[in-house]
């Protein structure tokens, strides 16, 4: 349906199988490759109150989750800290295309305290430590930056320097050292979702625009 949507696709061109597999970046791909513009973001749009932080991630699978998580679940923009290309082939299928739904803002880390300054948002830090306080305790319906760290390296020191930063984590029954970053981040994403009640008492699909 959507080849047939001129608000998504300008053009169809119909090529052969040797075109496809040279253009595309997967072995066994779906039939189906896209050319088009990046969407550059530089900045918070105003009214702009979830924002998820992806720091230094490296596996473009988990950012590429984390985005459709995120765009699925309300939040509003994602910035990418130093990680992975967000727009590399593998991260833009990990998110099944929804990084041309939702505003990502790409900086360098010392680039992010700059564009929090000045701001209403709380700053939570996915950690596993001690002085973590348990996620579901978080009020979300505040303006919220949340930071995802890797599971290999966890938070960068520049993550744990930002102002006002709070710790926050999943307390489990068994021990287990860490989750993968794509899963524990679906937890907040799910969290403050629940607790602002955004589209989870309807399975109807949300809008395309």
């Amino acid at each position: 349906d959507c080849l047939q949507d001129p608000s998504v696709v300008d053009t169809v061109h119909v090529v052969s199988e040797n075109v496809m597999n040279s253009i595309s970046g997967t072995v066994s791909g779906q039939g189906i490759v896209s050319i088009f513009e990046k969407r550059l973001t530089t900045s918070l749009q105003t009214g702009t109150s979830l924002v998820l932080c992806c720091d230094r991630l490296s596996d473009p699978g988990n950012m590429g989750t984390l985005i459709r998580t995120a765009y699925g679940l309300g939040w509003d923009t994602v910035i990418a800290a130093e990680t992975t290309d967000p727009w590399s082939q593998k991260c833009i299928r990990s998110c099944m295309g929804t990084i041309l739904r939702l505003p990502i803002i790409e900086k360098a880390w010392s680039e992010v305290p700059a564009l929090l300054h000045d701001s209403e948002f709380q700053v939570l830090l996915a950690d596993a430590s001690e002085e973590a306080v348990p996620y579901f305790e978080v009020d979300f319906t505040k303006p919220t930056v949340l930071v995802i760290g890797s599971e290999a390296n966890g938070l960068s020191k520049e993550a744990e320097n930002l102002r006002g930063a709070k710790k926050i984590c999943i307390p489990m029954p068994r021990p287990l050292e860490s989750l993968n970053a794509a899963v524990a981040g679906a937890i907040f994403i799910t969290e403050a979702a629940r607790q602002r009640k955004f589209a989870l008492s309807t399975c109807e699909p949300l809008p395309r625009n």
